[in-house]
């Protein structure tokens, strides 16, 4: 039996077991990312989903030819292999951290665009980072697949620009089925010139805007764990819901007492947690730490001012409810 033929029934025998440590080491990632991230959810952090994927058997029999490999099975990296594609470069790092702490594998950096920047900064090339990731020891996952220690699931790990540049050259100048003109090869330099600073550029504007909202979020975040404090149940924070009423009223909210004055004013009328914690089980904006600025509003600028500037239109009834509980209606029909 040729050595090709030992690889190929060594490829066949494995398929389940390339699945196996590829979802295992793709959810581990997503499981760790989930903590490290919260409250923003994974699947709005990563730009494209983390699934992994098994090399064709047809395609890695190809690549031996290619390559000249001596011993494919521990030389060819990327029978299974999964990515994570993140919004900027700055956010790849945050995935990294995570791969490189995990006690659930051996990862070793094969390819680190970082590092070549720094060797070669006059050069514009592939960016993406690469691990090979490989047991700490032959285990057997819970679906009973046996996973041996010197299986290796390539994780890549890049910027939603790098990943649009990667797709653009992989096939057609990197590995084209034709002839790659140097115009072509000039046009993809000046390419990832571009997208450097069209990544810097993005980074700069999300500084911009985080400073701009940084009181919102942290007023959020105080309205959060006081809803929680007083109600009694974790609000569940839909946070363009309560950033848009933030923003609408936000020269009325601006006063440094404001957390202080609420939690005066459901200590004085303990009715209003009663009656957000009721109203929480059925109406979903009651289960939104802005429900506890809706009362306070409306005891200090009026039914009026607030129901004049209403900007929840879904949550009319919401408000009427709170004009209600406070017996102060506004001085014509709310909408």
């Amino acid at each position: 039996m040729s050595d090709i033929d030992d690889f190929k029934s060594y490829l066949e025998s494995h398929q389940a077991a390339f699945a196996a440590w590829g979802r295992f080491v793709a959810e581990e990632i997503q499981n760790q990312l989930s903590n490290v991230i919260s409250p923003v959810p994974v699947t709005n952090f990563l730009k494209i989903e983390a699934k992994p994927r098994v090399k064709e058997i047809s395609s890695a029999l190809a690549k031996i030819g290619r390559k000249n490999y001596t011993s494919p099975q521990t030389q060819m990296t990327d029978l299974v292999g999964v990515r994570f594609v993140v919004l900027l470069a700055e956010h790849i790092q945050i995935v990294c951290e995570i791969i490189e702490s995990s006690s659930q594998w051996d990862a070793k950096v094969s390819k680190d665009f970082a590092d070549e920047i720094q060797q070669n900064p006059k050069a514009f090339d592939y960016q993406s980072k690469h691990y090979e990731i490989r047991p700490k020891q032959a285990f057997i996952t819970p679906e009973n697949v046996s996973i041996p220690a010197d299986l290796c699931c390539e994780v890549q790990v890049r910027s939603l620009l790098q990943h649009a540049y990667a797709e653009l050259v992989h096939d057609n100048i990197y590995k084209p089925d034709g002839n790659v003109p140097k115009q072509a090869e000039r046009e993809v330099a000046k390419s990832m010139a571009l997208m450097e600073t069209t990544d810097d550029l993005f980074s700069r504007t999300l500084a911009i805007l985080k400073e701009a909202n940084q009181p919102q979020e942290e007023l959020l975040s105080q309205l959060s764990h006081l809803y929680q404090e007083k109600i009694g149940l974790i609000p569940k924070v839909d946070k363009k819901t309560n950033m848009i009423f933030l923003e609408t009223f936000q020269s009325s909210i601006s006063e440094s007492s404001i957390l202080s004055d609420i939690r005066s004013l459901l200590n004085e009328k303990k009715y209003i947690a009663n009656r957000i914690k009721e109203n929480a089980k059925e109406m979903y904006f009651f289960s939104q730490p802005a429900a506890l600025l809706v009362y306070w509003l409306i005891e200090k600028v009026g039914a009026d001012e607030v129901c004049k500037n209403w900007p929840l239109p879904a949550y009319n009834k919401n408000l009427q409810f709170i004009c209600t509980d406070l017996d102060k209606q506004p001085s014509h029909e709310l909408f």
